[in-house]
């Protein structure tokens, strides 16, 4: 069989770049048993083997001529400013690690760099794909010293223009936290008014916990306090349970302090 050209190649391309795709958010967010910890204790949330191996893929496409197009790049650095931030998501302990309490210093400066010169040359010709806003997205992250020097406002128009090529409850959900950080919690909490009862939704975690941050984020602790439970009754991960539950005691202890004084 001759080499695809044309739409046969593109179509064939779309379909090994969503496999890539899947297989990097597999291991940045992964659930795998087999990437337990020594001692046999819960399994950890990251199996970088499995993202490198999507970059590696992914690379030998942007390198090889007929595959060399501006999708390919995008995606490319999407993988790359994602996977800088690997050595800080978990602390010590084991514990995951929200992007305003990860350690900046950690981050892996030459992935940032890489990735922002295969997103420069993604930019090449007309094309913009999902991977071109995802990557911007996450440029936007990675070239930002803290959460509050982060343009979330750029970030929400990121968001809308993903949410307008791919419409699905996740992206409005990601969508909702740039608005929080950008325009205040309870203008985050309205837009998640608007999504909550996707059925997508039902079950998933992370919407309570959103919720919970804005209402917490607004000084609303009690609020706060019963998504975050909320979210306890949703299926998710150990460490992301483990997670969930310090914030929530957090509260309570803030609440008892309170009270003290």
């Amino acid at each position: 069989m001759g080499v695809p050209v044309g739409a046969a190649l593109n179509d064939r391309l779309d379909s090994v770049l969503g496999v890539l795709y899947l297989m990097f958010n597999e291991g940045y967010l992964s659930t795998d048993p087999r990437n337990a910890q020594d001692g046999g204790e819960a399994p950890r949330l990251i199996r970088e083997d499995l993202s490198d191996e999507a970059i590696r893929l992914c690379r030998m496409l942007a390198l090889n001529h007929t595959t060399d197009l501006p999708k390919v790049r995008a995606l490319l650095a999407l993988f790359l400013l994602q996977s800088s931030r690997f050595a800080s998501r978990l602390s010590t302990e084991g514990e995951l690690l929200v992007l305003a309490d990860q350690d900046r210093t950690l981050w892996d400066r030459a992935r940032i760099e890489e990735g922002m010169l295969y997103l420069s040359s993604a930019a090449e010709g007309t094309e913009e794909s999902e991977f071109h806003l995802e990557a911007a997205i996450a440029a936007a992250h990675a070239t930002s010293g803290s959460i509050g020097e982060t343009d979330w406002s750029y970030i929400a128009e990121l968001y809308d223009a993903l949410f307008r090529r791919k419409p699905t409850p996740v992206v409005a959900l990601n969508r909702a936290v740039a608005i929080a950080y950008s325009e205040g919690p309870l203008a985050g909490l309205a837009a998640l008014d608007t999504i909550g009862s996707h059925p997508a939704l039902a079950g998933y975690h992370l919407l309570p916990a959103a919720r919970a941050h804005f209402h917490e984020m607004a000084g609303e602790a009690v609020a706060a306090a019963e998504n975050y439970r909320k979210a306890l009754d949703c299926e998710c991960s150990t460490a992301e349970r483990r997670f969930l539950e310090g914030r929530l005691q957090r509260l309570i202890d803030r609440s008892s302090s309170d009270l003290r004084n």
